[in-house]
């Protein structure tokens, strides 16, 4: 025998064994797409195989719909739902009848999935913004996977994750939640800064770094209804007023960054473009706005930030733009520059508009608006406006460097009158994890609120400079 050839085989039998030991790995993991099976134990003690897919990171798991609807039957929180094409219907309080391949493990081989986005999911006759992506197994029955903690909050349902056994425990009663719990398990490392409070009393019910100056996306649209609606209240300016489109709005409307296609020399109604520039964000409205009541967006801009003097916002807080939209420094090394808020001073903006203009709670909890002079029909882009009914508002926002962010609000009427929660989120990854922890958020903030003892004083929310002021000093006395 060849002396290298002698040589060389056992180090090929022990590179072979090297790499039979290595573990096997499926071509879903590599494309971060990993089937899982788990068991769910119900309060009775009854088990059931739950099928759940890791989404693009591990343990980040999306649920079946159809294995937990034949779970939960026979119990208070049984549901039925059918998925056809890509219509999904839940009603809750009645019994799943099964299509084929419930409780029983992946058909791993055959199994195929789609991209995550918002499919159409009604529940109870409402439709809702989760999202969700659909898979299909080898018989061709379909099923929706949405997160577990979204169909915990769509569903009223006591849902965790046992880490020792690797099981999904149902628990008795409905969905709560335990911020401290949610924090330990790093819900704020979702996020940039958040904050949860009552618009009406000013008191904080929980925050993350809520002083830190962050992109604010078109977040900035808020501060930009708010000069619009206090020039109307000063008679500068009218809500009947028909406002020109011109050169710089048109042509902002045909950019990528366009929203609501318009023509120069047209004309629209103010009041209409509020509900263009609050729905779908529209940023050639904003312009449309600014140029309305100050001739050219530099100075409506410097009102903006005479604006955040007058509210005594912090130094965290300034614009460039009235729309929000990242803009080109005018430097030799020119750089991004975005417009900035801290979650902190935008609850107190926030709380501020919901309180002298309540009237804005019309616009911004519209899901759908008819654009005649446009002939377009816009659509509420805020998720909690349709998975939780009492939403009221307000604002998201997105860009690259500022992430997805949200600003809530939601009224409860009781008693006493009603509240308003508002729950802010700035720097989510995606639009995914922005409106689950936003949600998360405001569902605390309800639970808060329902239980809270603080009071706001006989006069509503200050809506003056020097009244608001008083207020947050008060509120931060109360505090420590």
């Amino acid at each position: 025998m060849n002396s290298k050839k002698f040589f060389l085989l056992p180090v090929i039998m022990a590179a072979v064994l090297i790499i039979a030991s290595i573990p096997h790995v499926d071509a879903r993991a590599i494309t971060h797409d990993e089937l899982e099976d788990l068991v769910l134990v119900r309060g009775d003690g009854e088990q059931f195989v739950i099928s759940t897919i890791h989404y693009a990171y591990g343990n980040n798991r999306y649920i079946s719909l159809r294995d937990m609807a034949y779970a939960l039957s026979g119990t208070d929180k049984c549901f039925d739902v059918s998925i056809v094409s890509d219509q999904t219907d839940i009603v809750t309080g009645r019994d799943y009848e099964p299509v084929g391949g419930e409780n029983t493990e992946f058909d791993t081989d055959e199994y195929s999935t789609e991209g995550l986005k918002i499919n159409p999911i009604c529940i109870d006759e409402r439709d809702c913004m989760y999202y969700s992506f659909a898979g299909k197994n080898s018989e061709g029955n379909r099923d929706l996977y949405i997160s577990i903690t979204d169909l915990a909050m769509a569903l009223d349902l006591n849902l965790r994750m046992d880490t020792e056994s690797n099981r999904i425990v149902l628990g008795d009663g409905g969905f709560t939640v335990d911020i401290d719990d949610y924090v330990s398990q790093g819900l704020y490392d979702e996020v940039s800064s958040a904050i949860v409070g009552d618009a009406m009393t000013g008191e904080i019910f929980a925050s993350f770094n809520p002083d830190v100056s962050v992109s604010c996306a078109s977040t900035t649209k808020l501060m930009t209804y708010l000069c619009i609606m206090d020039a109307v209240s000063d008679g500068e300016i009218s809500l009947s007023d028909s406002v020109d489109i011109s050169a710089n709005a048109a042509a902002l409307s045909q950019t990528s960054d366009g929203v609501v296609r318009m023509k120069e020399g047209r004309s629209a109604k103010l009041n209409d473009l509020l509900y263009a520039l609050l729905l779908p964000s529209s940023n050639e409205a904003a312009l449309a706005l600014a140029e309305h009541l100050d001739g050219t967006e530099e100075a409506f801009v410097e009102r903006m930030n005479n604006k955040v003097q007058e509210l005594f916002l912090s130094d965290a807080t300034y614009f460039y733009n009235c729309h929000g939209l990242p803009e080109y420094s005018d430097t030799v090394a020119a750089s991004k520059i975005q417009n900035h808020i801290s979650a902190r001073d935008m609850f107190i903006l926030a709380s501020h508009i919901l309180n002298k203009y309540p009237e804005i709670r019309d616009i911004t909890s519209t899901q759908k608006y008819k654009l005649d002079v446009f002939d377009t029909e816009i659509r509420n882009t805020n998720p909690l406006l349709y998975n939780l009914p009492g939403t009221v508002g307000l604002k998201t926002g997105t860009t690259k460097a500022s992430g997805a962010s949200l600003v809530a609000a939601y009224d409860i009427t009781g008693e006493s009158g009603t509240k308003t929660v508002v729950a802010i989120e700035y720097g989510a990854e995606d639009a995914a994890a922005r409106n689950t922890v936003t949600e998360i958020l405001m569902r605390y903030g309800i639970q808060c609120d329902q239980a809270s003892a603080y009071t706001s004083e006989e006069d509503p929310f200050p809506y003056t400079a020097d009244a608001l002021i008083r207020r947050l000093i008060l509120i931060k006395s109360r505090q420590k």
